[in-house]
């Protein structure tokens, strides 16, 4: 679990650098809890959708440059169960898709969806960042708590959630809830990858020197007479 939470923290480094990339966009889109809407009214979201349009427009009208990539992210914070996650998760992902594509053309090949991602692994990169009250004993529970536990028979004994939700008196998930939750319910996004055309050059024309086709005239000498030397019989 300590890998895979570096792998994350190395993952979320990548994207907040391509975030900054010249042929990168990213623009993130809020949810309200439990909530698959999108909500054009609530928070930033139509300042970004407007945005994320404008730059894809812009995009296709530039014959200098192509779209490599327009990838919709869908997220859920821990709150509800895992099952019920994922579709939330894929829900929002789908949604965000439809109100892009109803607005502009995007060829299928160029679109790529990731409708999940753990909502633990995410939380735990939070804690670990913060300097939040027991930090130490969350850990502990993020990392090394099933987060469902069943006895023999089958039945549900104990998860993650109950345990953190137990953690002083409550007071400790009522903090992430407040300090942590909204970011990565947030963490919905939509990001846009680009690339310059690059134009093969035509191949240079070289002249070649025209060749004189006129036959040049042999010239024959006569040969020189000497006075006064007469021919010796051979």
């Amino acid at each position: 679990m300590i890998r895979f939470i570096a792998l994350f923290i190395l993952a979320l480094a990548m994207q907040t650098a391509s975030a900054q990339d010249n042929n990168k966009k990213e623009v993130c889109i809020r949810f309200r809890v439990a909530s698959s809407v999108l909500d054009t009214k609530f928070a930033d979201n139509e300042a970004n959708l407007n945005n994320v349009i404008e730059f894809l427009n812009e995009v296709t009208n530039d014959t200098t440059l192509e779209l490599t990539k327009v990838t919709f992210c869908g997220s859920a914070s821990p709150e509800g169960g895992n099952a019920f996650n994922r579709k939330l998760a894929k829900r929002r992902c789908a949604n965000m898709e439809q109100y892009v594509r109803q607005r502009i053309s995007l060829q299928d090949s160029i679109v790529v969806r990731q409708e999940w991602s753990d909502p633990w692994d995410k939380l735990a990169y939070y804690v670990e960042q913060s300097d939040m009250p027991h930090k130490k004993e969350v850990l502990h529970q993020l990392l090394e708590t099933p987060e469902y536990t069943y006895n023999k028979k089958g039945a549900l004994v104990d998860s993650r959630k109950k345990r953190l939700m137990d953690m002083n008196y409550g007071r400790t998930w009522n903090y992430m809830l407040d300090k942590f939750f909204p970011s990565i319910r947030n963490a919905s996004a939509i990001l846009v990858t680009i690339r310059k055309k690059y134009e093969t050059p035509e191949p240079e024309i070289v002249e070649k020197p025209v060749e004189d086709t006129k036959q040049i005239e042999t010239v024959v000498e006569p040969e020189p007479i000497i006075e006064g030397v007469s021919k010796l019989p051979i």
